[in-house]
């Protein structure tokens, strides 16, 4: 796919429709080939500047790819670039629309994240959250950052009172529910709430009786309340499934497992 996209687009940017351009950069975010996105981004901005120049513009696109340069800093660890690109992406969108942009907003929480600055990350997304005209599916994706990162700082309660209000947004689709549930459990069983974190593993049960997970917040939370039987069904079924796909792995994808971990919070 790299190469077909490369033998397409790469030198031969003024003869592909932009959308079509900024597509072929999606595609190879997804395959996180960070260093070839970058040089596309690079090649595409430029020549849209050289328009700039000329009195025009398509100022929708050159967001987006100022958007994909930052994310291809991120993905290279260059985390201050990448969060300094975003910020001014940010803050050009904010003066020329009405429109809230929580994407950028939670990419450039995570970049905090990366460099540990969680109070900073936390600041930007309740900013986001306190947006007048945010509507509920970018509220909702705002909130599961925003509780991944709490329960990295510990803060239980407040990861608690996060999930709370995702499950109060959202359907009773059990598509949608299952994580939520799942990394609400687990937010209670650190906060000591053992038996709700209990009630919270067995509902996500309910809905994907497949989640490892959910299987071992259920099996520490009843063995913490001395339920052994129900911690001893639990523990069956995570070695009936295949304990090779625990979230907890050591690693998954070239990620280290709290990288991996928290990825799986915040998802």
């Amino acid at each position: 796919v790299e190469a077909r996209i490369e033998f397409i687009c790469c030198g031969n940017f003024r003869q592909v429709h932009i959308s079509g351009y900024i597509r072929c950069i999606e595609i190879l975010l997804k395959e996180r080939k960070y260093e070839t996105c970058l040089n596309m981004t690079t090649r595409a901005l430029d020549t849209l500047n050289k328009k700039r120049n000329k009195g025009f513009l398509e100022v929708e696109e050159f967001h987006t790819l100022q958007r994909m340069t930052g994310e291809c800093y991120l993905g290279l660890q260059r985390v201050a670039k990448g969060i300094e690109i975003l910020e001014s992406v940010y803050t050009a969108c904010n003066e020329n629309r009405s429109i809230f942009n929580d994407d950028i907003l939670r990419r450039m929480a995570r970049g905090h994240f990366l460099l540990h600055n969680f109070q900073r990350a936390v600041d930007l997304l309740q900013s986001g959250l306190n947006v007048s005209h945010i509507v509920k599916p970018q509220k909702i994706r705002l909130l599961k950052l925003l509780g991944a990162i709490q329960l990295r700082q510990n803060q239980f309660t407040q990861a608690e009172e996060s999930y709370n209000y995702i499950l109060s947004l959202m359907p009773q689709n059990p598509i949608h529910r299952t994580k939520p549930l799942t990394t609400r459990a687990w937010a209670n069983f650190y906060a000591g709430a053992f038996r709700l974190a209990a009630q919270d593993a067995h509902q996500a049960l309910n809905f994907d009786p497949q989640n490892i997970s959910a299987h071992l917040a259920a099996m520490t939370s009843s063995f913490k309340v001395g339920e052994f039987t129900s911690a001893a069904h639990s523990l069956a079924n995570i070695i009936e499934i295949d304990c090779r796909h625990a979230a907890f792995s050591v690693k998954r994808n070239g990620q280290t497992s709290e990288e991996s971990t928290f990825a799986d919070f915040a998802a």
